[in-house]
């Protein structure tokens, strides 16, 4: 069973204070306990086939600062069914998403150029540790770069198979309800290469500066991100980024205090 408090008149709203002074003595309180709920379904690929470890959620809409947003609310991964199960989840709406295993990351495939580079460079007596394949770009020995395309991969997903949160269908469950057959079609799309600049107020960067892609939605904050190490010189890459819209933080570790630009 959910958690009750008295006077409250919904599961998401807060409760009623009581006061009590001393040799007080109140009766009549009733405290009202709203079920838990429970939604289930299937995550799918775009080819029809079952996609496990799949991570889904359920998120809410609050208001935070005076702005509407999505909180999540509780989470699973599919099973080797593709089948998902959101379980002890107050009685409302909610909007599902649903991130394929392993989104926003990978190498991507290598092209067939990179693969002949690859095996000149080890005939010509180059050890395999010189030959280096590191986010999708290839180094050989003599310095010399090769990047593969960037992968298609599984983008955010919202219940039924949209990418935007706004166009989702959402779900309401009442306290004690089992909704069965939510199923999410994952929806592929090419990823992207970010390139830039990071400058700083003082003039020459410290070093070890590093930058992160964060979500702008707050829906999508969970989803697993690239990082990098910004060059001295400012210069930084970030591969294989997903759809969406996004803040690049960066940060610079100094003896003295910790600096963060977005």
């Amino acid at each position: 069973m959910s958690a009750g408090q008295f006077g409250m008149r919904k599961p998401d709203r807060a409760g009623t204070t009581v006061q009590v002074g001393a040799e007080d003595a109140k009766t009549g309180l009733v405290v009202t306990i709203f079920s838990p709920a429970v939604i289930t379904g299937f995550v799918f690929g775009d080819d029809g086939e079952p996609v496990q470890n799949a991570q889904v959620r359920a998120l809410r809409y609050s208001m935070r600062a005076g702005v509407r947003r999505l909180q999540a609310s509780g989470g699973a991964s599919t099973d080797d069914r593709g089948m998902y199960r959101l379980y002890g989840l107050t009685p409302g709406e909610y909007v599902l998403s649903a991130t394929g295993p392993n989104d926003g990351v990978g190498n991507g495939a290598i092209t067939s150029e990179m693969a002949v580079a690859i095996e000149k460079a080890l005939a010509a007596g180059a050890g395999e540790a010189q030959v280096r394949i590191a986010n999708g770009v290839l180094t050989l020995p003599s310095g010399e770069q090769m990047q593969a395309p960037a992968p298609v991969t599984f983008a955010p997903t919202y219940f039924p198979g949209v990418t935007s949160a706004g166009a989702a269908t959402s779900v309401t469950v009442t306290g004690g309800e089992e909704r069965a057959g939510v199923d999410i079609t994952l929806v592929k799309a090419q990823t992207a290469t970010v390139t830039g600049v990071v400058v700083s107020r003082g003039g020459a960067l410290p070093p070890n500066v590093s930058l992160q892609l964060t979500s702008a939605d707050e829906a999508g904050q969970s989803v697993p991100l690239p990082g990098t190490r910004v060059e001295q010189d400012g210069r930084f890459t970030l591969r294989n980024v997903p759809p969406g819209q996004y803040m690049l933080v960066a940060r610079a570790q100094t003896t003295l205090r910790s600096e963060e630009h977005t």
